[in-house]
């Protein structure tokens, strides 16, 4: 894949996850007991063959580059290509809706114009999904397509599609209509964008100088008012893909990883799914300790009962705590007699013990990063927290 570079944006409507992006953007959201949503977009580039990426950088870009660092563990550490941060505009978040902002590459301009490769993957960082691209980027190089799209064929319900992008196409795959999921018809198509584009470096570079310095413009606002003009066309993924779009299906999707299918299909095909390497001791279960369906990561040290639930690395849960059906990131600390029921704990969080945190079933408790939560003395009942 010599002739294709790739551009990750890491914002990717970053404000929808509330309080887990309150510190980080979406693409370093943790996932899976190990990894961070940019991980899949980044690991697909380059299990594709594409050596050259560029991710653009939010305001609060410090968890990307901890994370990402010279891009080793991806293979981008090169002397030709390799791994460019691309730093976006100073957007909190990266606004309510935003999917890739034309102003982001207008500010790069300089990477887009040194590129010698003819074709663009555009990718935000908030999809999880394990694709090779080579048969789309044939298909794309083939049918001398300007764009090509990768789309989903999703059921969503009314009212479930904010920020989604559907399409209709003609019968040789033409794309004749991209439809925002505010103005789709709720009977029209379920045809969904996986918000990744082939495109044409020539034709991506004349769109962002002429549509860049307006305002917060979207790349795929933008391709769909041109698509009458281009020769854009879409390919179906019909592998597994999750949206990461609500703190809800961050938490659904997260649940899914507990099935041996989904896990499969993510990480146990040809290509894997790289990220940082951590050196870590295998996780220690205590001779009490009693874990059922549940996804851990390395580090940890499990003393407790633990069902239907995702660990982190690091995570230290306690004898006689009980926990079920939550997401515990990154070096938590559990203490004793400690009950979590639908619960998300973000990293470095410590619960006492004693505490008691039942969310509601799909509607879970969202605990911060770095809080420490329990009963004050002679205030038992002061953190016996429920949902809703």
């Amino acid at each position: 894949m010599k002739n294709v570079v790739g551009i990750i944006s890491g914002i990717c409507n970053s404000a929808a996850l509330e309080s887990l992006t309150k510190s980080r953007p979406i693409s370093t959201v943790p996932f899976g007991a190990r990894y961070r949503l940019i991980d899949f977009a980044l690991s697909n580039m380059v299990n594709t063959g594409i050596r050259t990426v560029g991710i653009v950088t939010p305001y609060n870009y410090r968890s990307v580059l901890d994370h990402i660092r010279s891009g080793k563990d991806w293979f981008l550490d090169r002397k030709s290509g390799g791994l460019f941060f691309l730093p976006g505009n100073d957007r909190e978040n990266g606004g309510s809706g935003s999917n890739f902002v034309l102003r982001d590459l207008l500010e790069n301009m300089d990477f887009l114009k040194k590129a010698r490769e003819e074709y663009i993957i555009i990718s935000c960082s908030s999809i999880v999904m394990n694709i090779d691209y080579r048969e789309a980027v044939s298909f794309h190089q083939n049918n001398d397509n300007e764009v090509t799209f990768i789309y989903k064929d999703e059921g969503f319900k009314e009212g479930e599609s904010e920020g989604v992008f559907f399409i209709e196409q003609s019968g040789d795959r033409r794309v004749k209509e991209i439809i925002p999921g505010k103005q789709r018809r709720f009977n029209g198509s379920d045809k969904a964008l996986l918000n990744i584009v082939i495109i044409n470096r020539e034709t991506l570079t004349r769109i962002v100088e002429e549509y860049g310095e307006n305002g917060d413009s979207d790349l795929f606002d933008i391709l769909g008012e041109m698509i009458d003009s281009l020769r854009a066309y879409a390919l179906e993924f019909r592998g597994y893909a999750a949206r990461i779009s609500s703190l809800k299906n961050y938490y659904n999707h997260s649940m899914k990883l507990l099935d041996s299918r989904v896990r499969n299909e993510l990480f146990m095909r040809k290509n894997k799914i790289h990220t940082k390497i951590t050196d870590n001791p295998p996780t220690r279960y205590g001779e009490k300790a009693e874990v059922i369906n549940t996804l851990a990561g390395s580090g940890c040290i499990i003393d407790g009962h633990v069902e239907g639930s995702i660990i982190f690395r690091e995570a230290q849960i306690e004898q006689d705590a009980f926990i079920k059906d939550s997401i515990i990131m990154q070096r938590n600390v559990i203490g004793k007699d400690v009950l979590l029921e639908n619960v998300i704990l973000d990293k470095f969080v410590t619960i006492k013990d004693g505490t008691v945190l039942r969310g509601e079933p799909g509607n879970p408790i969202i605990i911060e990063k770095a809080a420490v939560i329990g009963p004050e003395e002679g205030d038992n009942e002061k953190y016996n927290l429920r949902s809703g």
